[in-house]
């Protein structure tokens, strides 16, 4: 399954699934998209789009869900973040000014400052 992003409509909820890891056992819960199952990471289920969450992934803090992608057989959420750490957009100035060529060829999405994120790297309420 290729690269998708920006998918503005939930994916259908299908089974949970049981994979085998490094370190074990992972139940995954699968979502149907496009006919194909996809895995979603997180202890939840995938949030609706519009929902707030707590992207624990680098500290990243509390956004709100505002897609999704898929990437490598695993469904992923598109957030907006509330307020990010200062290393995020000192980071994003930094690559605005130094990487000029890099930065023109991001998707506009990302240039809006929207961040993606897997199941495992969020906290739901």
């Amino acid at each position: 399954m290729q690269r998708e992003y920006m998918i503005s409509a939930k994916p259908e909820a299908n089974t949970l699934i049981l994979c085998d890891t490094e370190a074990g056992k992972q139940i995954y819960q699968t979502y149907l998209y496009n006919g194909q199952p996809v895995k979603w990471s997180g202890a939840k289920p995938l949030p609706e789009i519009g929902t707030e969450v707590l992207v624990t992934m680098n500290s990243l803090g509390r956004a709100t869900v505002t897609s999704y992608f898929i990437e490598h057989g695993f469904i992923g959420i598109h957030v907006q973040l509330h307020n990010p750490p200062a290393w995020w957009d000192e980071q994003r100035k930094r690559e605005r000014k130094n990487q000029p060529d890099q930065w023109a060829k991001r998707p506009q999405w990302s240039k809006d400052g929207i961040a993606c994120v897997f199941g495992a790297e969020i906290k739901q309420d």
